[in-house]
């Protein structure tokens, strides 16, 4: 577990453990975990890589990577509670003045996240104090939804929405404020409804922000985002504006409802989404107006009905001016001239975003593929995972004819059954890890036994070492002693000298014995000691084999189950 560490479900961080593993503390954001028990390797990186995809509003990605987990691990609060929040398109962000993390809402679902079988199973799984936890957040999620309805349906549209940072670390005001100010002030003059924080939220302090937040975003027919700075770009409630009116303007082909007003920044430092968007560089206006000019434009293009209606259906719009640069584009696909054929194909998009076969050659540029059979025939786990949610793909067939949408549909089969093919490649090479891992299990079994023998000769010759040579000495001294004195006793009291000498005879030959037997037990003491250095080389040698073996069966475990985990997704992605 120490070195595979859960991340926060709110801010990405590593959490700190406690010494039992049963609990943890996020140093970052604060948020506290209480586990039933320690997480495998396997499960912590499955559940790391379903929370990154989480964070980054992967939604319906991070739904199905958190649904693996729950058939693998039905028992896990911490997946259950994962599929909640993305199910409810959960989105924490920081608030820079309080540092605390707030909840902002990406999807609207009628269905109560109180009656919702994925937290009632967070509930039911988790410990006791994190369950607690979990409800007091369901609660502030319950709250948050029911006021995003009623705002939908309370308060008014807006015309447009300007996304800014209002003020820096220190609290004093940013250039992007006065700017966007400017601009409110010109748009409402005209009497175009214009979502300015400042004005907007202003008189609101005892309500939350974010259902009035989401439904200016959501209802807006015109987004800006006010730039004079990079990092301001990509401070947390900037970047959750922006990237959540990116998300509606792909969803419903909203591409010419945004643009930037940016100074002192280079075009690239922008959002992808808005970089190809005509905006405004307020270096061009030394003296002023941008506002006016800005206005001008914002008030004829809402004027127009094509405009309102396209907003509000995502209709396709009719261009027909980008023919001659799609014939190019096309040849240039054929060609293999990837790259310069998504250049043309974009071009052609700018002219006309509502070109389906334009958005068709994006995706087969972008995957380095002339037809459709040879898109389908490179297909990888990682373009399966995100071809569900592909802009290009999706866009395609929302605004391709019958004949397009017809071709995406045999993309769609020939992806079926490369994915097919796939999942069996996955079957197969799981299948082979596993016998790979029988074989180094019985391997393991072997070398476990052959260390048991060793470590039993092992102190065998330890007893033996242990003895002491000196023994037999002490041994031959006594007897000696002993029959010099019983024999010279007895020819003493028996007056035969003979007597004298038989002992003397018998006192040499135990000696004799004795220090042979000396001579014996220091060899055998010092061929056990030799014999015992030998055998704890070899059982230190066997242990690093036995740990090797152990690291090798982890990462083929956990290779195993990245196999199954790949079959598993294949199939779920096409209904194999």
């Amino acid at each position: 577990m120490k070195n595979y560490v859960l991340n926060c479900e709110s801010c990405g961080g590593a959490l700190e453990y406690s010494p039992d593993g049963l609990s943890a503390v996020c140093p970052y954001c604060g948020n506290k975990y209480n586990f039933r028990g320690a997480k495998s390797e396997a499960l912590t990186l499955a559940l790391n890589r379903a929370n990154a995809m989480r964070a980054a509003c992967d939604f319906d990605g991070a739904m199905r990577e958190y649904t693996l987990i729950t058939e693998r691990n039905p028992g896990d609060s911490e997946a259950w509670w994962g599929l909640v929040l993305s199910k409810y398109g959960i989105e924490y962000v920081r608030d820079p003045r309080s540092g605390l993390r707030f909840p902002t809402c990406r999807r609207t679902i009628n269905k109560s996240i109180l009656s919702d079988e994925s937290y009632l199973n967070a509930i039911k799984y988790a410990a006791p104090a994190q369950a607690e936890q979990y409800k007091s957040r369901a609660a502030d999620i319950e709250r948050l939804q029911s006021a995003i309805k009623s705002r939908l349906t309370q308060e008014e549209d807006y015309d447009v929405f300007l996304s800014f940072r209002s003020a820096d670390e220190n609290g004093a005001p940013t250039k992007e404020r006065m700017v966007a100010r400017r601009i409110y002030d010109e748009l409402t003059r005209r009497g175009i409804k214009t979502f300015y924080s400042e004005e907007s939220l202003k008189g609101r302090l005892g309500e939350d922000y974010e259902p009035i937040i989401y439904k200016a975003l959501y209802s807006c027919k015109f987004f800006i985002l006010i730039a004079a700075c990079a990092e301001n770009i990509n401070t947390p409630w900037v970047k959750n504006e922006w990237s959540r009116f990116r998300d509606r303007a792909e969803e419903e082909g909203l591409y010419g409802a945004c643009c930037a007003v940016f100074c002192d920044i280079s075009p690239s430092d922008l959002p992808p989404f808005l970089r190809s968007r005509q905006g405004v560089n307020l270096a061009k206006y030394p003296a002023g107006g941008y506002e006016i000019e800005l206005a001008d434009n914002i008030e004829s293009l809402l004027s127009r009905s094509s405009f309102r209606t396209a907003v509000k259906t995502g209709a396709k719009a009719q261009n027909v001016s980008g023919t001659a640069l799609l014939t190019r584009a096309w040849q240039d696909l054929a060609d293999e001239m990837y790259e310069s054929a998504n250049t043309k194909f974009l071009q052609a998009l700018e002219a006309d975003p509502y070109c389906g076969e334009a958005w068709w050659g994006c995706f087969l540029a972008g995957h380095n593929a002339y037809s459709a059979g040879l898109a389908a025939q490179n297909l990888t786990y990682e373009d399966a995972l995100t071809l569900k949610n592909d802009r290009n793909l999706k866009n395609a067939e929302r605004y391709g004819d019958g004949e397009l949408k017809g071709k995406i549909a045999n993309f769609r089969k020939m992806c079926a059954f490369r994915s097919s093919e796939l999942a069996a490649a996955c079957d197969a090479e799981a299948n082979a890890l596993g016998r790979s891992l029988g074989e180094l299990a019985e391997q393991r079994k072997s070398v476990a036994a052959l260390r048991e023998k060793k470590f039993k000769k092992l102190e065998r010759c330890r007893k033996t070492a242990s003895r002491d040579p000196k023994i037999m000495i002490r041994m031959l001294a006594v007897a000696v002693i002993f029959f010099i004195m019983i024999f010279s006793i007895i020819g003493v009291v028996a007056e035969e000298a003979v007597l004298f000498y038989v002992g003397m005879g018998m006192a040499g030959m135990c000696a004799l014995a004795m220090i042979m037997s000396y001579f014996a037990m220091k060899h055998n003491v010092a061929e056990a000691k030799s014999q015992s250095a030998q055998l704890e080389a070899d059982i230190a040698g066997l242990d690093e084999r036995l740990r090797k073996m152990g690291e090798e069966r982890e990462k083929g475990e956990i290779a195993l189950d990245e196999k199954r985990r790949q079959s598993a997704a294949f199939k779920a992605i096409f209904n194999v």
